[in-house]
């Protein structure tokens, strides 16, 4: 999909989800977030567009997601589950990254999660892998 599409598709198709969502350039920079990411950082989507986790969500956040990042840039479909604990919450991160890839270079990856206190009942549902092969 090109740039343009979807930068006009991802709020319209993500903004009243109960999930977050960024798009992340190679750099891990978002390039896109939707309404609940920026209720979740507090700031508002202007600020985070160019941003990184290390500077609005903290380095604990960061290097627990990088591995899979790279994982995911390396042509990956990546569906995990971390246990943050900066010390003063922990939660359960299940998460998947999904590729945004032309003619099979990748320019971008999706990250689509739900923060879940650990103590918490929940429902998550998944999202079926992708394949490389299959974007187009």
């Amino acid at each position: 999909m090109p740039t343009e599409q979807l930068d006009y598709w991802f709020p319209l198709l993500t903004d009243n989800s109960p999930f977050f969502f960024a798009i992340l350039d190679r750099q891990h920079n978002y390039h896109a977030v939707n309404n609940r990411f920026c209720e979740i950082s507090g700031l508002e989507r202007e600020a985070l567009l160019g941003n990184n986790d290390t500077n609005v969500l903290g380095d604990h956040y960061y290097q627990s997601l990088k591995p899979y990042y790279e994982r995911a840039f390396s042509g990956e479909s990546v569906e995990a589950e971390v246990v943050l604990n900066d010390s003063r919450h922990e939660s359960s991160l299940h998460f998947s990254l999904a590729l945004f890839a032309i003619l099979k270079v990748i320019f971008n990856i999706l990250f689509c999660t739900q923060s879940i206190p650990l103590n918490a009942k929940f429902l998550f549902i998944r999202w079926k892998k992708l394949s490389i092969n299959s974007i187009s």
